[in-house]
């Protein structure tokens, strides 16, 4: 199984979008359709169920690999339908509140397989963990007046101007 998984991903890499998606050379688009779908429900059923927890493991190693080539080429020139990636078994709330409790295979699911849940629903994440970051570090200690500081820095003098702006701010 292994080395069948190393061998697709390699194929899928040296493979041209012309012999992949016109000529249909190796394989049809159906079939990565169908790999795509397994391997992304197995992954994500395994992790969820805590049969895998080692991301170090050859097989986890190997699956996730080509679940990430075929993300990435579907990416960059779909071959798949709407959706296709998103998991249905689980609801993005369940997933983030389940993270949000310390359970590790939500957490791994989120850093291995973002693609299981809609981009807004990982942006309402990303920002959430940003406002979280910011309260942590108190930088939005005066929540009221939600005063914030614009800092502008050329690119030629990231130095010069971050000291001369940073500087006048108080601690």
């Amino acid at each position: 199984t292994i080395l069948f998984v190393y061998c697709m991903s390699h194929l899928l890499t040296i493979l041209d979008d012309v012999d992949m998606y016109e000529r249909q050379k190796s394989f049809a688009l159906g079939h990565f359709v169908t790999l795509s779908s397994v391997i992304n429900q197995f992954l994500f059923k395994a992790i969820w169920s805590n049969l895998i927890l080692d991301t170090s493991s050859p097989l986890f190693i190997s699956l996730h690999s080509l679940l990430s080539v075929l993300y990435r080429r579907d990416n960059r020139r779909p071959f798949t339908k709407p959706n296709h990636w998103l998991i249905k078994d689980i609801k993005p709330k369940e997933l983030i509140r389940e993270m949000d409790k310390g359970r590790r295979s939500a957490a791994l699911l989120i850093q291995k397989m973002p693609h299981i849940i809609t981009h807004a629903d990982r942006v309402g994440l990303f920002r959430r963990n940003i406002s979280t970051d910011k309260s942590n570090v108190g930088v939005f200690q005066d929540q009221s007046s939600g005063r914030s500081t614009l800092v502008t820095i050329h690119r030629a003098r990231i130095v010069e101007d971050g000291y001369r702006q940073l500087s006048v701010l108080r601690a």
